[in-house]
């Protein structure tokens, strides 16, 4: 009766997608079907990474790694690593190493659950880069309506959509050689009824916390997350004090209003 508890549970997991997750999509890399990168991204996901870059320590952009010295894991035996170099091909006009989701629901209600590990080579830049997204549909340019950002020894919580609209807001130094823990709860919207609430490692972000109105552009189409390094700088010729970047990234769990 275990096991077959546990099989029925293993296919209504699978059965969700991170951009239709109900009441829990999980993202651990422990499944086999979720460690296919680099040479496909995990089931409900597109590559944003180029498959046939080797990097000179002769590991690629992504790759899942069992927990090892030097591979640091947040939930199970596996995490992903993420790894771009200056010289990394341009991709979606940009410099980048990402996972990106399905589009969602037009003012879709969603949980994020996820951790971050910054490594000790993750230095000061003056360059920002993005680790996580939450992106418009394609059509729509400019910046994506909500990220977690790295830049100048901080995280930053950065939100666009038209206005134009530009919010980068510090919200404290960066901790490396750790896992970080976010928690990203949103109601998107266009209007005055959308919600915002973030958490780092189990505290409310100030200025973030059941924050209301706006949060996203007026658009027919929902958005997409994306998890990742984006280093616009690079692909921009703007300044940077790094060329080599890497992360590892796990435990990522996505629900709907009712999870």
């Amino acid at each position: 009766t275990t096991l077959l508890s546990a099989g029925l549970a293993r296919r209504a997991l699978a059965a969700t997608s991170p951009s239709n997750p109900g009441s829990l999509y999980v993202l651990n890399w422990e499944d086999l079907a979720q460690r296919s990168v680099p040479g496909s991204p995990p089931p409900g996901w597109a590559r944003e990474y180029d498959p046939t870059v080797v990097h000179s320590d002769g590991k690629p952009q992504v790759k899942a790694y069992r927990q090892a010295t030097l591979v640091p894991v947040r939930d199970g035996s596996y995490s992903v690593r993420f790894a771009l170099e200056k010289g990394d091909p341009v991709i979606n006009n940009g410099t980048r190493c990402e996972l990106s989701a399905g589009l969602e629901p037009k003012g879709a209600e969603r949980w994020y659950g996820f951790s971050i590990y910054l490594p000790s080579a993750w230095v000061y830049d003056q360059a920002a880069e993005s680790v996580t997204q939450w992106h418009q549909h394609w059509s729509i340019g400019s910046s994506p309506p909500l990220a977690i950002v790295t830049r100048k020894g901080k995280w930053e919580i950065s939100q666009n959509w038209e206005g134009p609209y530009y919010s980068n807001t510090p919200i404290g130094d960066y901790q490396r050689s750790r896992w970080t823990n976010w928690v990203v709860h949103v109601k998107w919207s266009a209007g005055s009824d959308g919600r915002l609430s973030i958490w780092k490692d189990g505290q409310p972000v100030a200025g973030f916390y059941n924050k209301q109105g706006k949060n996203t552009y007026n658009s027919t189409y929902g958005n997409y997350m994306k998890i990742g390094i984006y280093k616009w700088a690079w692909s921009q010729n703007q300044p940077s004090d790094v060329t080599k970047r890497h992360m590892y990234y796990d435990a990522l769990r996505i629900a709907d209003g009712s999870g």
